[in-house]
């Protein structure tokens, strides 16, 4: 069974974090009434695009002890890493892409801006802060010419699961951001596969 969930936007004045509640009321829900659907409430798995894969990330890692049914997480282009000198440090020394990075902390700040403390509210808004040996399975799709979310926070949190031993796929397939949009693509293609041996390892 697929849920579609949806949550509040930042463009709205709804910070990471509310919109991070949205999906966790969404998951006890699910688990909650899972059985009316005839659907398996014990093994379920998170899948976000873009800024719903950080927070399908997010869910997956920060929630592991309390949701345990969260067997895998697919996260497709999504930031993982948000702290303003770690992103700095992701970019080339050529001047266009550290511009480009520039560009993506100024237009990702909003996420932190009720906070009190920014820094904090950045650091737990980034999944790679969150990995454990005991994340879950995760499985990344991200287009290698990806001008808006760089193709680099998907070889971070790779990086990261593999120094905590955790099962993943870091798929970098042709195309940019929303290289998924057609079911033809070949982005779209190796990602059904990908998906398919996921969802085969989870309820093997």
């Amino acid at each position: 069974k697929i849920v579609s969930v949806s949550y509040r936007l930042s463009c709205n004045g709804v910070d990471g974090n509310e919109m991070l509640t949205d999906l966790y009321d969404a998951t006890k829900f699910v688990i909650e009434h899972a059985d009316e659907w005839n659907a398996d409430g014990n093994k379920i798995i998170p899948w976000g695009t873009s800024a719903g894969g950080n927070l399908a990330l997010l869910l997956a890692y920060r929630f592991q002890e309390e949701f345990t049914q969260i067997k895998g997480v697919i996260n497709f282009y999504g930031v993982t890493e948000l702290r303003e000198q770690e992103i700095i440090n992701m970019s080339s020394k050529n001047l266009w892409e550290t511009l480009t990075y520039r560009i993506f902390l100024s237009e990702t700040r909003h996420v932190c801006d009720e906070a009190d403390d920014k820094e904090s509210c950045f650091e737990d808004m980034s999944p790679v802060t969150h990995v454990t040996r005991n994340s879950p399975p995760t499985l990344t799709v991200h287009g290698e010419h990806d001008g808006l979310v760089f193709v680099s926070h998907a070889d971070v949190l790779s990086e990261a699961l593999t120094r905590e031993n955790v099962t993943h796929a870091n798929l970098v397939v042709p195309g940019h951001h929303d290289c998924d949009v057609f079911a033809s693509s070949p982005c779209s293609q190796a990602a059904i596969h990908a998906i398919k041996r996921l969802i085969a390892l989870v309820f093997s």
